[in-house]
């Protein structure tokens, strides 16, 4: 265990899935035995032909995916679910037919089950050797989600155990497993483009202000220690924020001239005329940024969330970035950012969130922009109810054990009004 998660590279043979040797289960175990022994028994008698009779599903951990946007025979279900997609609505001659309306999942994973995998275990969710892990597919509905969240914790059955064929995972847990660098280093996110991995060292290959200009150079803490506000942001945040949920409660943002009006109010507090703007321009960090000054006049406010971060890096007004990582304190205050990646999308495009409410283990933000509205976090969300991508999960120890964000984002940068590290209490020196 390192930094509040778990690292792979500490998951031994067995330790997930209970494969044993052989009838008599000796062991290759180098600390049972001799080297030379060892070699022997691990080759003669742990790759045994036997060694997988009676098995057919495994434990393992999602650590990577790539989007599948044509039928491919690996894959079956997509060419049997395509094919009436080309009989009643593609061209016959279309020899690659397209999946955006078949009713399956529409991404193929790369699983780490370490007494299969001969591979190493990645040591970022951007490590190169990801790539060579085979495709492992879907057979089971996932509730309308087209994604399964890198770290899940999967079981996956082959159609053919001994030859290692058709993977396919049956199962997935609720929880995402909190891994050390893989969670921390980019916080969860690879993309395959057309079949070929986006550029080593930057998740998505992304040209996003945040991956080029604001994670560079950001602090990141070891496991005896913490970050944390002192003093914390001021408490009335959260009556602050509550007054705007109230208000938006069952509104969008060009429904009549009140809401428009409470659009200007955003924009008029960073020095613009939103006058006739209410669906032209994206107000996330227009909301963000009256919250938090009506607070703090010193923040600053901009029109885009790396505006502000970029301000907060370079300490104005005592606000800092760091990094998304364990040991983060989950306060009233905090803003925590993620990129948007979509095609097409500007390099400083990301989006905000705000935590205005912290109490039993849970981190409730709110932003703007959200369906056309504000929204938030509250107690009672649940995966089925609410905004649950609001609420993020804390440990015993108050920091944030989820970055998960909306729509398979996760959160990259964190902004802390007067952060700084200090050693985790009972923590060596």
């Amino acid at each position: 265990m390192a930094g509040g998660g778990i690292e792979l590279k500490e998951i031994t043979y067995g330790q997930l899935n209970n494969l044993q040797e052989n009838d008599n289960n000796a062991s290759g175990d180098r600390r049972r035995t001799d080297p030379v022994a060892a070699l022997r028994i691990a080759t003669e008698q742990a790759f045994a032909r036997d060694t997988l009779r009676g098995r057919a599903e495994f434990y393992g951990i999602v650590v990577g995916r790539r989007a599948l946007t044509t039928a491919i025979y690996d894959y079956r279900p997509t060419v049997l679910n395509s094919f009436p997609i080309i009989q009643q609505e593609g061209p016959t001659s279309d020899p690659e037919p397209k999946l955006e309306d078949a009713e399956i999942n529409q991404y193929l994973y790369k699983v780490y089950i370490p007494e299969l995998q001969p591979l190493c275990p990645p040591a970022s969710f951007d490590d190169p050797i990801i790539f060579n892990y085979p495709d492992v597919g879907v057979d089971l509905p996932l509730g309308g989600k087209r994604d399964i969240a890198l770290g899940s914790f999967v079981t996956v059955r082959y159609e053919d155990p001994g030859n290692l064929f058709g993977p396919k995972i049956v199962k997935v847990s609720d929880e995402v497993l909190r891994i050390t660098n893989l969670s921390s280093n980019i916080s969860g996110q690879i993309q395959f483009q057309d079949g070929r991995p986006s550029t080593v060292g930057n998740p998505l290959g992304s040209s996003n202000v945040i991956f080029t200009e604001l994670l560079p150079g950001a602090k990141e803490i070891t496991k005896n220690q913490e970050i944390v506000s002192d003093p914390p942001f001021p408490a009335t945040l959260t009556s602050t924020v509550e007054r705007e949920l109230a208000f938006w409660k069952g509104k969008g943002e060009c429904d009549s001239d009140e809401t428009k009006e409470r659009l200007n109010v955003y924009w008029r507090n960073i020095n613009l005329d939103g006058t006739g703007q209410c669906s032209n321009w994206a107000w996330s960090a227009a909301y963000i940024s009256y919250v938090i000054m009506k607070n703090d006049p010193g923040f600053g406010g901009a029109r885009a969330h790396t505006t502000y971060a970029k301000n907060a890096k370079n300490g104005v007004s005592g606000w800092t970035l760091w990094m998304a990582q364990p040991g983060i304190k989950a306060q009233i205050g905090d803003i925590l950012v993620y990129p948007n990646n979509k095609p097409g999308a500007a390099d400083w495009a990301s989006h905000g969130d705000v935590v205005y409410k912290v109490e039993n283990n849970k981190a409730y933000l709110a932003g703007g922009n959200l369906s056309d509205s504000s929204r938030g976090g509250a107690p009672g969300d649940s995966k089925s109810t609410g905004f649950i991508y609001l609420t993020l999960n804390l440990d015993n120890n108050g920091y944030y054990s989820d970055f998960r964000a909306y729509d398979q984002n996760y959160y990259q940068i964190v902004l802390k009004k007067n952060g700084k590290v200090q050693n985790r209490k009972g923590a060596s020196t």
